[in-house]
């Protein structure tokens, strides 16, 4: 749990949830990802666990439901959107 989060925890009991989300450029279809070579990505895709770079709406999708009333009793939790990449 980051640091913050730990810090403000207590915060559950007022209805606030805390959520985080790991991404990273390396394993997204990201603008950044134009400005590096074919076969720095192809690597990055190769040391990816789903063998493929994930799409910006799957980073989207798990803000969503961070946020929806589905995750309504999910609190302090960092979820990884990165294919597996920072388990590997």
């Amino acid at each position: 749990m980051p640091g913050q989060m730990r810090a403000d925890w207590v915060a559950g009991w007022r209805g606030i949830r805390n959520h985080s989300e790991c991404t990273s450029t390396r394993s997204h279809r990201a603008p950044l990802l134009r400005t590096v070579s074919a076969s720095a990505t192809d690597a990055v895709i190769a040391d990816t666990p789903l063998r493929r770079l994930g799409q910006p709406w799957e980073v989207a999708d798990a803000a969503c439901y961070l946020s929806a009333p589905d995750s309504a009793f999910v609190t302090g939790q960092v979820i990884d959107v990165a294919g597996g990449w920072l388990m590997r």
